[in-house]
Parts: C-alpha cells; sequence; structure tokens
C-alpha cells in the first residue's frame, strides 16, 4: 500500500466538514462568552449592591434629616423669639392700659376739683387763672388718653398678629419634625459629636434657597420672614408706646404742678385779701365806735344848745327876756340875734346828727359787706385747700375710682 494511499481520510468528507464546523462554532462561542464576561465585570452590580444602595439612602436620609434638623432649630429659635416678644409686648400693654387707668384717674380728679370749686360762694365764682389752668389740663388729659388708647389698639392688634404668627410657627416645626423621630433633636450634641457640622448645615440652610422639595420649605422661609418682620414691628411699637407713655407722664405731671401751683397761688392771694379785709374790719369797727361815741356828743350838744325841756327849769339868765336884756332894748336897734342863732345852731346840729347818723349806717353796712367778703373769702379758701390738699394726696394714682378717696 502506498504513503498516499495511507494519508488520506478513509471517513466520508462530509462527516469531517461538520465536526470542524460544530467545533469552530465552539471556538467563536467560547470567545463571545470571554468577551461577554469581561464586559460583564465592569458593568454588572456587584453582590455588594443592597448593602451599598442601603448606606446611599441612608446617608441621603441623614443628611435631609440633619438639614430638616437646622431648619427645625431655626423654627424653634424663631419661636421662642416670637413667645418672648408676645410677652415683651403684653408688658407694654400692660403698662399703657396702667398709663391709660392714671390718666382716666387725673380727668376724674380734674373733673372733682372743677365741680368742688363750683361750691364756692356766689362772690367768688368768677372765673380766674385756676379755673383756667383746669380747663387747660383737661384738654391735655384727654388729648393724652386719646393717643395712649390709639397706642393700646395698636399693641392689641399687633398681640393678635403676633399670636397667628406663633400658631403658624408651631404648625410648620410640627410638620418639620415629623422627620426626626430617629435623629438626636439636641444640636449641641450633634455639633460636639459631628465637629460643628449642624452649625455649617444651619448657616447653609439660611443663605438657601426655598425648595418644596428640600427641607427647606417655602412655608418654613415665610414663617420666618414673617416672624422676623412682626418682631422688627413689636419692637418698634415697643418704642413708640414707651416714648408715648413718657411723653404722657411728662406732660400730666406738668399740667398737674402747674395747676397746683396756680390754686395754691389763688390761695394765698385768698389768704392775703382775708388778711387785708379783717384790717378793713377793724377800720371800719374803730371808726365805727368813733362816729357813735361823736353822734352821743352831738346828741349832747343839741340838747344844750335847745335848752331845758321845762319851763319851769330855766334860768333868769337863760331868758330872752332878761333884765339885762330889756334894759338894752330900751334903746331903738338894739335888737339880739340870740334866739336865731340857737334855731341856726339846733338845725345845724340835727343836720350833723343825721349825716352822722347815717356815716354810722354805712360804716355798719360797709363793715356787714367785710364781713360777709371774709366769710366768702373763708369759705373760699377752704375749699381751694381742700382740692390742693386732695390734688396732692391722689397724685400718686393709689386709689380706686368711684372710691371715697376725694
Amino acid at each position: 500500500m502506498s504513503a498516499t494511499a495511507a494519508t488520506r481520510p478513509i471517513g466520508p468528507e462530509s462527516w469531517q466538514c461538520g465536526t470542524i464546523k460544530n467545533i469552530k462554532l465552539s471556538q467563536a462561542i467560547v470567545s463571545r462568552s470571554e468577551r461577554g464576561v469581561s464586559g460583564s465585570k465592569s458593568l454588572d452590580a456587584l453582590p455588594t449592591l443592597r448593602d451599598a444602595i442601603t448606606e446611599a439612602n441612608n446617608g441621603r436620609i441623614h443628611d435631609y434629616m440633619r438639614d430638616t434638623r437646622a431648619v427645625a432649630e431655626r423654627l424653634r429659635e424663631s419661636l421662642v423669639q416670637t413667645n418672648e416678644e408676645i410677652k415683651s409686648l403684653n408688658r407694654c400693654k400692660e403698662s399703657l392700659e396702667k398709663a391709660l387707668e392714671y390718666k382716666r384717674k387725673d380727668i376724674a380728679l380734674n373733673h372733682h376739683s372743677k365741680f368742688t370749686r363750683q361750691t364756692r360762694p356766689q362772690r367768688e365764682k368768677k372765673p380766674d387763672g385756676a379755673d383756667e389752668l383746669l380747663s387747660a389740663e383737661r384738654a391735655h388729659l384727654f388729648k393724652l388718653k386719646k393717643r395712649l388708647e390709639l397706642c393700646l389698639h395698636k399693641v392689641q392688634q399687633h398681640l393678635l398678629y403676633l399670636a397667628s404668627i406663633r400658631t403658624n410657627l408651631c404648625s410648620i416645626f410640627s410638620e418639620r419634625s415629623r422627620v426626626l423621630d430617629l435623629i438626636c433633636h439636641s444640636r449641641a450634641s450633634a455639633n460636639i459629636s459631628k465637629g460643628k457640622v449642624d452649625g455649617n448645615r444651619q448657616r447653609r440652610t439660611s443663605s438657601a434657597k426655598a425648595d418644596p422639595l428640600s427641607s427647606y420649605s417655602p412655608a418654613a422661609a415665610a414663617a420666618l420672614n414673617e416672624s422676623l418682620v412682626a418682631r422688627r414691628q413689636s419692637a418698634q411699637l415697643r418704642s413708640e408706646s414707651a416714648s408715648a407713655i413718657e411723653h404722657a407722664n411728662r406732660l400730666q405731671m406738668a399740667s398737674h404742678m402747674s395747676v397746683n401751683e396756680g390754686l395754691t397761688q389763688k390761695l394765698a392771694e385768698t389768704i392775703t385779701l382775708k388778711q387785708h379785709l379783717k384790717l378793713g374790719i377793724g377800720d371800719t369797727k374803730m371808726a365805727t365806735h368813733r362816729a357813735e361815741r361823736w353822734y352821743d356828743t352831738q346828741n349832747l350838744a343839741r340838747g344844750y344848745a335847745l335848752g331845758p325841756v321845762s319851763m319851769s327849769d330855766i334860768n333868769t339868765s337863760e331868758k330872752l327876756e332878761r333884765p339885762l336884756v330889756q334894759v338894752y332894748q330900751r334903746h331903738p336897734g338894739s335888737d339880739l340875734t340870740e334866739a336865731k342863732q340857737l334855731i341856726k345852731a339846733a338845725y345845724g346840729l340835727d343836720q350833723s346828727i343825721a349825716n352822722t347818723k347815717r356815716n354810722i349806717g354805712l360804716l355798719k353796712l360797709a363793715r356787714e359787706r367785710l364781713e360777709d367778703d371774709v366769710r366768702d373769702k373763708k369759705a373760699a379758701a377752704v375749699i381751694d385747700g381742700k382740692i390742693v390738699r386732695m390734688r396732692r394726696r391722689c397724685g400718686d394714682h393709689r386709689w380706686v375710682m368711684g372710691s371715697t378717696v376725694y
């Protein structure tokens, strides 16, 4: 057998081609599988994918919670500051109410002072400087009362506004705190352990823009801004109220002292006039006594001028036809005017007595008028003195409206 015959395949060619084809197909599949394995090594998920995803989500959740805690801390601080501002504004409201009560008491005191002055005698009821001061004080008090009432109304309205803001802050704080059940609420302890990360988060949150899907929601941003503006307005309102109270107290004290000084001056003038009136009464009484003594003297002189009442009591030397006169009248032109002079003297004495009597009556009338004036001055001084003492006693406002402190 030759070599050529020995190397020639014995099996059919189709049988051999089928086997070779299967081998090549297997090699192609192996190559493809190797390429797929190589590509899957860089693209397929690792066996730790679940743990990695869980850790990443937990980190995201923790970051969101920390950001939300920073926002909640800002909301809590704003809520605390709003509460403190409400307390301060409530104290301001109490001060305004107290100042208003004082002004009402001052108005009542002014009214009682004017009413008491109306009880003076008719002679003393003429309008004077004290009445003008009381009227001016009343006008000032009503202006101050109106201004304080306006301030009180503003404070009350702003208190309602702050209360609504506080309610809104509480609701938003509760809504933001719903995701903080699994995180420490104390920012101080978190700062120690985290290296003050939350402080940086809070500063970052304060400068961040509001996002409905973030921890710093538009509702929280609006509540924080609104509370800040409301607190600033409240501080300004408290300052204005304190200034109004101080201004009202200063004007009220000035008008009160002015009225007291005016009443004291009127009281001093009344007492001075009463003293002069008493001196006038003394002079009038002395003049009356002198006039009465002179009246008695004039009556005595008139009696002497008229002579005895009975003819039997007339002496011979007093008769008009006494012997000496009869001898003298023997010559013509020797008429005597003794009778005419006596009649004239008696008439003059009658006139003088009448004038003296009239003067005595006028002196008595003048004395009565002076005594009436002194009595009226005394009553007016007593009333003005009571008013001054009452105003000084009630100036500290430590009394109750409607009481018998007057």
